[in-house]
């Protein structure tokens, strides 16, 4: 359910509130946001969203679909997700973006307890993000494709996988070129601790984060949009009061 909508801007500021506050067992839940024509929306969350232990057999599945129409600005920008020890779930989100369609889509992952260091035995996660352009026919082409997986305390330990660091970030924004990754890159510089690097690829840019920490990767991701919301939205960034709370 929306819980609230705030306008402290010309953008709409929405609050996406998952009343339970977790997944658990086989649940499913699917979400589906569009920004049509010329409309300007920044969706958030008012807490983290809680994937819990489930069983062997039973497999939890989120389904995110984003549309962004001509003219349209999209950014979405949720509190982290954090897929305790046990959780057996399957997340997907696409974004489909018209060519004059602008977003900016974070997605944070917090693997385990990082405060406890728990571990992830038996335990398994899979996130993809998909970003699709759409043409006037109303055809798409996938442009890019993330997909981050965790099966187990090998896959967080291993070097392969996340190297022992639980908390991973991404962010992807369209319009990308060499002076928007160029202002991402300065920013990472800010956050020596985090493994990180940020890319252009078919027109978006693409940044990942790695770390120890869920602070440092939220720091991290806030201090990104304050910098890139300019450029690639050309207006102030203005928080989410939320963020404050």
């Amino acid at each position: 359910m929306v819980q609230k909508v705030f306008y402290p801007e010309e953008t709409a500021h929405v609050y996406l509130l998952h009343p339970p506050g977790g997944i658990a067992g086989c649940d499913r839940l699917e979400t589906k946001l569009e920004a049509v024509s010329g409309s300007k929306v920044l969706l958030t969350t008012p807490g983290a969203t809680k994937y819990y232990r489930t069983t062997d057999d039973l497999v939890s599945g989120v389904r995110q679909d984003f549309t962004v129409g001509g003219n349209a600005e999209l950014e979405i920008l949720p509190q982290p997700n954090i897929y305790f020890i046990g959780t057996h779930t399957k997340v997907s989100t696409v974004i489909h973006a018209a060519p004059t369609g602008r977003f900016i889509f974070w997605d944070t992952a917090v693997v385990g307890s990082p405060v406890g260091k728990t571990g992830f035995d038996g335990s398994f996660f899979l996130n993809s993000i998909s970003v699709c352009r759409m043409d006037g026919s109303g055809a798409e082409q996938l442009i890019l494709r993330e997909v981050s997986r965790v099966d187990g305390l090998r896959d967080l330990s291993a070097r392969a996988g996340l190297g022992g660091r639980q908390c991973i970030g991404t962010l992807i924004a369209s319009n990308g070129n060499d002076e928007i990754a160029g202002a991402a890159r300065s920013v990472l510089e800010r956050f020596p601790e985090a493994e990180s690097g940020a890319t252009t690829v078919s027109g978006l840019l693409a940044v990942r984060i790695l770390s120890s920490g869920n602070e440092t990767v939220t720091g991290a991701l806030r201090a990104l949009w304050t910098e890139l919301r300019p450029l690639v939205l050309d207006k102030a960034p203005v928080a989410p009061r939320v963020w404050a709370t």
